[in-house]
């Protein structure tokens, strides 16, 4: 037989395995109050997180349409410089031609292709 004493016993003249009984559940009621407490706060930052997400997208959006606009540009840049390299080397072959031979051949083409 065992004896309760007055600090352990949560109500008076109740078999301590019923006391002991209610002190857990005491525990657990106070873990699942802190349990709650805590989603609570979690689900005040709910709100603030879904702005900031919807910010971020915003974002995202913006850099992917500045980034496709800068691939257009770098396309185009990359077109010129291909052309401007073509015009060069043809350049480089008509001037070859031109200094071709002697002094009196290129006098003479000069002189057949004055414009």
């Amino acid at each position: 037989m065992m004896v309760v004493t007055r600090q352990t016993e949560i109500v008076p003249g109740l078999p301590d395995d019923e006391n002991r009984t209610i002190k857990a559940l005491e525990g657990e009621a106070a873990a699942l109050r802190l349990a709650l407490d805590r989603a609570e706060a979690a689900a005040a930052v709910v709100p603030e997180l879904r702005v900031r997400l919807e910010q971020a997208e915003r974002e995202r959006e913006a850099a992917r349409v500045q980034a496709a606009s800068a691939e257009g540009e770098a396309k185009v840049l990359r077109e010129q410089a291909q052309a401007e390299r073509e015009r060069a080397e043809r350049a480089d072959v008509e001037l070859r031609e031109w200094m071709a031979g002697g002094p009196l051949t290129r006098a003479l083409r000069a002189l057949l292709h004055r414009r």
